[in-house]
């Protein structure tokens, strides 16, 4: 296990010595009040930090004593930095401070902030590359937002939280990573909030296997057999990424259209570029529908590979071309049911 934490990446409470000694690092409103960006209500008392400021240096400062000498593996930063996901009036973004030198009026504060958080992240690699730096929607500035510009500085992006136990979540995780991943690394795609301790959590972990593998929840209170059913799929997914570095694709499975309530759906995460296999989950959600046809493509055409269950069952042995052509079946008892398959070459 690896350390990491939640960090509110562009704020501040007025209280602290900090913002009493600084608050010429702070945004600034169109009357040239001190501002919250982020929402209002409860947290409005809480300031938004303006980027072009001292503060980039002050931050980093922090997130690198967290990650250099606290050893942090995984900074989650959050929080709106430029323009929130949860308030619709474009004047209430960005600063309009007169005397923040790195900004001469409020367009430009928008361009050079974003500019800096980007520069910030680079910063942060350079001290520690093997951060993982998690760019929330929230700090994006829109919901479930991730574009090319944060995937050149962060790895990976918290687009959103589905709450609620049951499949509808599942539907919701597949849904994201299904819109997603034909343009976006389904690696980078992190989707919250699938629940540890939920009934029905292995299909949550099943769904999240489409995107980045990524669970909620205290392990402490697991019972002893969950806790050895996640060690199997985490053993599992590890030896998938070590043999097939399936972390590195993602495509749409063959004849299955959208996630959607009584259909099917499902994915590939092959490696294409060596063609030695990767892993396929399908799922049926709702569909009066049994069982289905599964196709496989990107495999070497000669090559014979064999599909096997999680448990080591082989379910099929046939070359790549037969895969593509034929294929295999998979059949639920279920109405809302799901598995994972390796996909290995002989």
């Amino acid at each position: 296990m690896q350390p990491g934490l939640w960090v509110s990446v562009g704020s501040a409470s007025p209280q602290p010595k900090m913002y009493q000694q600084h608050p010429v690092w702070f945004v600034k409103d169109k009357d040239q009040q001190f501002a919250n960006l982020h929402i209002t209500g409860v947290q409005q008392q809480i300031k938004s930090a303006c980027f072009s400021t001292g503060w980039s240096n002050y931050v980093k400062g922090i997130l690198n004593k967290l990650s250099l000498e606290y050893g942090l593996e995984y900074l989650k930063l959050d929080f709106a930095v430029v323009t929130s996901p949860y308030r619709f009036d474009n004047a209430i973004s960005g600063c309009y401070a007169t005397d923040h030198p790195a900004h001469k009026d409020h367009d430009e504060s928008m361009y050079v902030n974003y500019e800096s958080v980007w520069q910030l992240f680079n910063e942060l690699h350079a001290a520690k590359p093997n951060l993982f730096i998690d760019c929330t929607f929230e700090t994006m500035g829109g919901l479930q937002f991730i574009d090319y510009a944060m995937l050149q500085h962060a790895e990976g992006n918290w687009l959103s939280n589905f709450n609620g136990p049951g499949e509808k979540i599942d539907l919701r995780i597949r849904n994201m990573a299904w819109w997603r991943s034909p343009a976006m690394p389904a690696t980078a795609l992190v989707i919250g909030n699938p629940q540890m301790q939920d009934t029905g959590w292995q299909l949550h972990l099943q769904s999240v296997a489409g995107a980045l593998h990524i669970m909620l929840g205290d392990p402490r209170k697991l019972s002893a057999i969950d806790l050895k059913l996640y060690r199997g799929y985490a053993n599992w997914l590890q030896l998938m990424e070590n043999r097939y570095g399936i972390m590195s694709y993602r495509q749409d499975l063959p004849g299955y259209d959208e996630p959607k309530e009584g259909n099917w759906d499902g994915f590939h995460r092959i490696n294409t570029d060596t063609k030695t296999g990767g892993i396929i989950g399908v799922f049926r959600h709702g569909s009066v529908e049994e069982k289905r046809r599964v196709t496989i493509y990107g495999l070497a055409s000669k090559m014979v590979y064999r599909v096997i269950k999680m448990d080591g069952i082989v379910v099929t042995t046939q070359t790549g071309a037969m895969l593509q052509a034929k294929g295999f079946e998979v059949g639920f008892q279920k109405l809302y049911d799901g598995v994972l398959f390796e996909v290995k070459g002989l």
